[in-house]
């Protein structure tokens, strides 16, 4: 396998089906670029600029991702099945038909984030903020008071800190 320590001045705005199996990917940008049906398992990416890219029809399953800015980004059709994510920024980000099955996502900021059309099935929340936060535009501070209310001997734990 080749390694490619450094390319100077040249930019890529493009790749389409490129393989890049339990590569390492280290200390670059894809600022503004294009990713298309691309197979990146098993990659480790870290220390990397990424805003403002595209994914399309990518497999990143098992890959490791962190110290990254992926603000802007646009994800649709990206497998990220078993990947790791540490200290990522996303920003801005757009994610269309994404599977987050059987995921833990801790510590993440999600102020302001919409989700939509998405099977939130057995999904878990907890020692999270809810200010602000609403479902179908009910706000879920009220609709944990209200729960309270009508179930006085087994009220929801909320953390008012946050």
């Amino acid at each position: 396998m080749e390694k490619i320590e450094e390319i100077q001045r040249k930019e890529i705005d493009f790749m389409c089906t490129c393989t890049f199996k339990n590569a390492e990917i280290a200390r670059c940008a894809f600022i503004n670029s294009e990713m298309s049906e691309c197979f990146m398992e098993g990659t480790e990416m870290h220390d990397a600029l990424w805003e403002r890219a595209s994914l399309k029809n990518v497999n990143m399953e098992k890959a490791k991702l962190s110290d990254m800015s992926m603000r802007g980004a646009k994800f649709h059709l990206v497998d990220l099945r078993e990947t790791s994510i540490d200290e990522l920024s996303m920003e801005g980000t757009h994610m269309f038909d994404m599977t987050l099955s059987n995921s833990l996502i801790e510590r993440v900021d999600m102020k302001y984030t919409k989700i939509k059309s998405a099977d939130l099935k057995g999904v878990e929340i907890s020692d999270c903020g809810y200010d602000e936060m609403t479902i179908e535009g009910v706000p879920v501070r009220k609709l944990i008071e209200a729960y309270n209310q009508l179930n006085p001997d087994t009220p929801l734990i909320t953390n008012e800190n946050k």
